[in-house]
């Protein structure tokens, strides 16, 4: 007879695996897959077979497994081949990049449509919604000229999604970008109307210690309490900093 710790483990592993977690073991008995195989394991309807296939793909480096591994991350509902998907596209580095930003605002329904009513509490910045913004992110300080550009845009639904990438990886980048900061005071300006590019920028210039004074006096003047609670907190956040 199986033990509780015997039954609850094997329990364990398989919620994991349906999750889509792949272990090296695990991944051993796939070693001899090909390519192509790969690309078909991508939408296999056994998640650690789809985790598998984004993992070795990774390894292998083939351009054009680019298109298809951001086809599956858009359907993918997996935690653990979601997450091996991003890092296997993070990979890839400015080879993604374009597919990546084509895809800003697409994909899911999660995006903010709206400026959120609940303060977010914490000292950290919050990690984007979109799935490619996420992605994007983390590729780091590298494809801030490719974000900027969307943020040079007319594109509204990429913009949004790239307000929070540049955020983030601003917030954490010790390198002083005064473009950026002025990139983000020019956007503020020309949709100076749209509440939720306000907000999402709001939260973006608090990664910019130069944009102190402009932010307090936007405290002053709003009349939306969402964006006056952001303000606040971008402000509070600059102020700890210096």
């Amino acid at each position: 007879m199986l033990k509780f710790s015997e039954i609850y483990m094997k329990s364990s592993n398989e919620q994991l695996q349906k999750r889509g977690f792949a272990d090296d073991e695990f991944e051993k008995g796939f070693k001899t897959a090909s390519y192509h195989e790969l690309l078909i394991w991508l939408n296999d309807p056994i998640p650690v077979k789809r985790t598998v296939a984004a993992r070795r793909l990774g390894r292998l480096q083939n351009i054009n497994s680019v298109e298809p591994l951001c086809i599956a991350l858009e359907k993918e509902k997996a935690l653990y081949c979601k997450l091996e998907i991003c890092n296997t596209l993070i990979l890839f580095g400015k080879d993604a990049v374009p597919h990546l930003i084509g895809r800003l605002g697409k994909v899911a329904n999660k995006q903010y449509k709206a400026p959120p009513k609940k303060k977010f509490g914490k000292k950290s910045y919050p990690l984007p919604h979109d799935i490619f913004a996420r992605t994007l992110m983390k590729m780091s300080g590298g494809v801030l000229p490719e974000l900027c550009a969307v943020l040079d845009s007319d594109n509204t639904v990429q913009m949004s999604e790239a307000i929070d990438a540049v955020g983030y990886i601003c917030f954490y980048d010790t390198q002083k970008r005064p473009d950026v900061a002025q990139l983000l005071y020019r956007c503020y300006q020309k949709y100076i109307d749209n509440n939720l590019l306000k907000w999402k920028l709001i939260r973006a210039m608090s990664a910019f210690y130069e944009m102190l004074p402009f932010l307090e006096n936007q405290y002053q003047q709003l009349k939306n309490g969402e964006l006056r609670q952001e303000a606040e907190r971008s402000i509070s956040i600059i102020k700890s900093k210096l």
